[in-house]
């Protein structure tokens, strides 16, 4: 496994990464930098400075729902510096959801609904993290304002409309 002593710049840490065997992700909306280990059995996960602390949410996440039964990677690493941090994750079993052929997809979809069902049914006060409808709503609000909406990737009912309307 390719062990950095430090965070890197994204662009240096792909070009360790590459020199390591160290493959990116191209996959997901993230904002950080991942990579998936030669072997495909890690995947690291770098994030700079001003996102420091929305990683350690999601390694803190993780952690916790290790604990619950839930189908979930592994910690295997935490690098954090001034200049940003690592987290390397086992990698899970299965392919991305956009490589499910066609004849496949319900069956996928009833694994889904299964999770979810798994999910929702821990007990709230358990949960260390908030995520009511008035957070959601206003995290939506300001992802409007400032443009983070993806209009181009919105689904066939709601093409051709604004965030703005949507929202409202």
């Amino acid at each position: 496994m390719m062990r950095m002593s430090a965070p890197l710049p994204p662009a240096r840490a792909s070009s360790l990464a590459a020199e390591s065997g160290w493959a990116p992700v191209h996959l997901g909306k993230s904002t950080a930098t991942v990579f998936r280990s030669s072997d495909g059995q890690v995947h690291a996960k770098c994030a700079d400075a001003g996102e420091i602390d929305e990683l350690a949410v999601e390694r803190d996440k993780i952690r916790w729902l290790a604990h619950t039964g839930i189908p979930c990677p592994d910690v295997v690493d935490w690098i954090e510096t001034s200049a940003g941090a690592v987290l390397v994750t086992t990698t899970l079993a299965g392919i991305p959801a956009s490589d499910i052929p066609p004849e496949r997809v319900p069956r996928a979809v009833d694994s889904q609904a299964e999770l979810l069902r798994q999910l929702h049914a821990l007990a709230v006060e358990d949960c260390p993290w908030v995520r009511r409808l008035d957070f959601t709503l206003n995290a939506a609000a300001r992802a409007v304002e400032t443009g983070e909406v993806d209009v181009d990737d919105f689904d066939r009912d709601r093409r051709g409309r604004s965030a703005r309307d949507l929202l409202t």
